[in-house]
């Protein structure tokens, strides 16, 4: 058991001391995991001795700072920021200057009698007075400056002025598939961008509003080789691995670059080593008004500079690069790669695929550790911690993902600048943008270097700022937000997620109920609703237990849980049926096929209150191997498999057009 003035540190930098796992059991954070989280927070503590003048080092530190680092206010609400200053310099009043988004400065003093909800404290030997100061006049909604100054003394904060609520999500649906699965004709062996956006006019063309795919952030695909979607090389920049070259008009056929692959798996380095060849290529070829407009996208952006020359750098072996240069051939390719990217993307997701922007866009919760993100924003991550999960049921010794978390107090001090510039990214492009792990927004499971993953703590987020960046950037660019809340994820955390209007997922695999009725539980209002996820079986698998067959197979569940596992999921399959059956939507008597019982878990969808039903197309074509399988690396092929029809076969699918027509009318219903 911890001593009490350590839990008191815990308390004070936002370590939760206890928590409860995915068992449901209450679990005590060890004092070696406490000192070492501590450690990483920037507490000087390297024993439980240390933890008393640790205490009272950040107890000062808290009180001396006239303003914290970043201040919230919630549109329609009190306009006013919390300041603290020694007794003995209140006579002297206080200063405020307030600079706002649009330039516009305003300043203004207070006297500190007329300081309200005042209350004073005695903290390591000095009297503080804390008050809340109200901001004069009309504050438009976005990112201002506020500086403080009081007897010498001087402090500045980023003030948010934020909507309460992220936009609504329409009554609609849409179909998933991951990019790199799809390929046509037109694109070989691994889907683009174009792909994409043909896709969501055929989707249009039935009803449908969304298509969901998985994150499109850039991968290392060479040396590192890491593909996958959720491990990204930065949260900033797109894949040129789903570059249309056909589309690229400084390409011809003559060089290059289109693979047409009819294996199983994508054979990523085969493909990326071809694009890239071709997109150098054409690159060589630019020239007249198409080489200026390069030149002034990249003028425009420093990030994508400093991007660019990180990408060459690593390829030479140079760490971070010598800096941009548009002459260097690696620095230009990137910078290119990036230019024909995004107007790519930009083009799939535009409106004149008819109603508006159609991509349902996914935001990965953390980046591969030699990426980007980690050198640009390095001092915004923790180091020597892995962000993960506790233990649960399918993961009983807990989950490493092996990406660093972010810093809360550090990224506080940056006015959450990086998390800001990967909402803005996506949002850019997005109708729909799902916050992967949104229980982030809260807290994060740290796990110390050198530990296993069920030594881990929770560590607190700033969640109020977080969610009023989300609410304005969503705001700004009238983006629906969806929060991954499924696992193990408190109600509170739902709670504030239905209050700052960001929608709950719903999978009707986890939500049979085999104690009660009725056996299927019912769909929200507010979510995102689907048959499964592409970290869950395929429903034909999921139907007949081959994923437990599999978990077994690979090492995943041992005997005795296989045994529980597959007991339990007979009891779910007969829920299921006799839930189905009693609402008429299969026949009493027949046994019915897997397609027929995915249909009729559609309709179940289709017709509910669910504001969005997203339906796995592959699971329309029969699929049953899953894109990835959790818990797993080089054991099976994860986010590798493509489809089992090209685009244009599923175009032309009677089957697959009757379903999603059937899914149409139950939402019009």
């Amino acid at each position: 058991m911890a001593s009490g003035q350590l839990l008191r540190l815990a308390r004070l930098y936002g370590v939760l001391a206890s928590y409860r796992d995915g068992f449901r059991r209450d679990r005590q954070t060890s004092t070696a995991t406490l000192l070492a989280v501590l450690r990483s927070l920037g507490a000087r503590v390297h024993s439980p001795d240390d933890a008393p003048q640790a205490v009272r080092r950040a107890l000062s530190d808290r009180w001396s700072r006239l303003v914290e680092p970043v201040c919230v206010v919630w549109q329609g609400g009190p306009q006013r920021c919390v300041v603290r200053l020694p007794e003995s310099a209140a006579s002297a009043g206080l200063r405020f200057s307030l600079e706002a988004e649009d330039g516009e400065v305003r300043e203004w003093s207070v006297a500190t009698e007329s300081l309200c909800a005042r209350r004073a404290a005695e903290v390591c030997g000095t009297s503080y007075l804390c008050a809340r100061v109200a901001i004069p006049g009309p504050l438009p909604l976005g990112y201002h400056r506020l500086r403080v100054s009081a007897a010498g003394r001087s402090g500045e904060a980023l003030l948010i002025h934020a909507p309460r609520r992220c936009p609504d999500l329409l009554r609609s649906w849409g179909v998933f598939v991951p990019l790199y699965a799809v390929h046509s004709t037109r694109s070989g062996g691994v889907g683009t961008f174009s792909d994409l956006g043909r896709f969501a006019r055929w989707v249009r063309g039935l009803g449908g509003r969304l298509v969901g795919t998985l994150p499109l952030l850039a991968t290392f695909l060479d040396d590192p080789f890491a593909p996958s979607p959720y491990t990204p090389v930065s949260r900033l920049f797109w894949n040129e691995l789903f570059v249309d070259l056909a589309s690229v008009p400084e390409w011809t056929p003559a060089l290059g670059g289109i693979v047409n692959d009819s294996g199983r798996y994508v054979d990523y380095r085969r493909h990326m080593r071809a694009t890239r060849t071709a997109l150098q290529a054409a690159l060589s070829r630019i020239s007249g008004v198409r080489r200026a407009q390069l030149a002034q996208f990249v003028a425009r952006s420093p990030e994508l500079r400093r991007y660019a020359a990180f990408r060459a750098g690593l390829e030479r072996g140079s760490g971070s690069g010598r800096g941009f240069d548009l002459a260097d051939t690696a620095c230009a390719y990137h910078a290119y790669a990036q230019w024909i990217a995004g107007a790519q993307l930009a083009a799939a997701a535009r409106g004149d695929l008819g109603g508006g922007p159609s991509l349902y866009l996914d935001l990965p919760l953390g980046v591969h550790p030699d990426g980007y993100d980690r050198t640009r924003y390095a001092g915004v991550f923790a180091a020597g911690m892995s962000g993960g999960a506790p233990p649960d049921r399918f993961f009983s010794k807990g989950q490493d993902w092996g990406f660093a978390p972010l810093h809360p107090a550090k990224a506080r001090e940056t006015g959450h600048e990086y998390f800001r510039a990967c909402l803005r990214h996506h949002m850019r492009h997005a109708a729909v943008l799902r916050i992967d792990h949104v229980m982030g927004l809260h807290r994060m499971y740290w796990i110390p270097e050198g530990m296993e993953g069920d030594q881990g703590a929770y560590v607190r987020s700033p969640a109020d700022e977080l969610y009023a960046i989300v609410c304005l950037e969503a705001a700004r660019s009238g983006v629906a937000v969806v929060g991954e809340d499924l696992g193990t994820v408190p109600e509170y955390v739902r709670h504030r997620m239905a209050e700052r209007g960001v929608r709950r997922m719903y999978v009707s695999q986890f939500s049979v109920r085999t104690r009660t009725r009725p056996g299927l539980r019912a769909p929200p209002r507010h979510c995102v609703a689907s048959v499964n996820t592409h970290d869950t079986a395929m429903f034909a698998a999921f139907w007949d237990g081959r994923d437990i067959e599999e978990q077994v197979a690979l090492g995943l569940l041992g005997p005795e849980h296989a045994v529980e596992a597959r007991a339990s999921r007979e009891r779910v399959r007969e829920c299921l049926l006799r839930h189905l059956r009693r609402a008429g939507a299969i026949d009493d008597e027949a046994v019915p096929s897997p397609a027929a019982l995915l249909a009729a878990c559609l309709d179940f969808l289709a017709a509910s209150a669910a504001e969005c039903v997203m339906v796995t197309l592959e699971d329309l074509l029969g699929e049953v191997e899953p894109q990835n399988t959790p818990g797993t690396h080089h054991e099976r092929p994860n986010w590798t498999r493509r489809a089992r029809q090209s685009l244009e076969g599923i175009f032309s699918d009677p089957l697959v057009r009757a379903a999603l027509e059937r899914v149409n009318r139950g939402r019009r219903s």
